[in-house]
């Protein structure tokens, strides 16, 4: 009961809002003894004395008033950056698309990328990643979770994309084509520039090369369960 209590409390608050709490705590006890030990020390002096007993206690509020506010402006700033899902202040999201396209071989593109903490410990992601083959897919899934796991981003979703005829991606503006089989949707299609050529043409590709089975969610660690698995098979 212990551990599980320790990982809730160390998972959604600090360690330093802790003893924040905990001096915010002691602070008002304290303050009061240092009133008595100076009316103490005070006593014999009549005049010092009815001086300070008018002015301990709006010097003392005062003072707590003060220190409150500090205390809970760090607190509260930190709940404000988990509230708006604020990107974390020491991720740099540019340099991960920039890593991810110079590193990665097949990746054409990178949109809907987002990063966000979801408790102080705990940081997510989700993009979507654009290729242009569907060769060793798995390995280049495993190597995109690990430059987020190098950049302490905890659970990631990547929703892959293909884009497969490499002469005509500069003239789809839409990765998603008709079927040839649907003859309605053809006029319906989304991609204003594609033509029936490139329809046929992609209906040619094996189903195994241009359908990929869609990862809802990646945890980092599930990608070398799976690639062990599909060896065991």
């Amino acid at each position: 009961m212990s551990v599980m209590l320790k990982m809730l409390i160390t998972d959604t608050l600090p360690i330093h809002h802790s003893f924040l709490q905990v001096f915010n705590m002691l602070l008002g006890p304290l303050a009061i003894l240092a009133c008595g030990i100076l009316l103490i020390m005070l006593s014999e002096k009549y005049h010092v004395r009815v001086m300070y007993s008018r002015l301990v206690d709006p010097i003392i509020c005062c003072f707590l008033f003060l220190s409150y506010i500090f205390m809970i402006a760090v607190p509260i700033r930190d709940v404000m950056h988990l509230v708006l899902q604020a990107k974390p202040n020491y991720l740099n999201s540019d340099e991960i698309e920039t890593t991810i396209m110079t590193s990665i071989s097949g990746v054409t593109d990178i949109h809907e990328f987002h990063v966000w903490r979801l408790t102080p410990q705990k940081t997510l992601a989700t993009i979507h990643v654009v290729f242009n083959t569907t060769e060793d897919i798995l390995s280049k899934y495993q190597d995109i979770c690990l430059i987020f796991e190098e950049n302490h981003i905890d659970h990631v979703t990547i929703q892959p994309e293909f884009s497969l005829l490499s002469d005509n991606m500069n003239t789809i503006t839409c990765n998603n084509q008709c079927s040839l089989d649907e003859a309605e949707c053809i006029a319906k299609q989304c991609c204003e520039t594609a033509t029936t050529k490139n329809i046929k043409e992609i209906s040619k590709i094996s189903k195994p090369r241009i359908h990929f089975h869609r990862r809802s969610s990646v945890d980092l660690p599930s990608i070398d369960t799976e690639t062990a698995s599909e060896t065991a098979g």
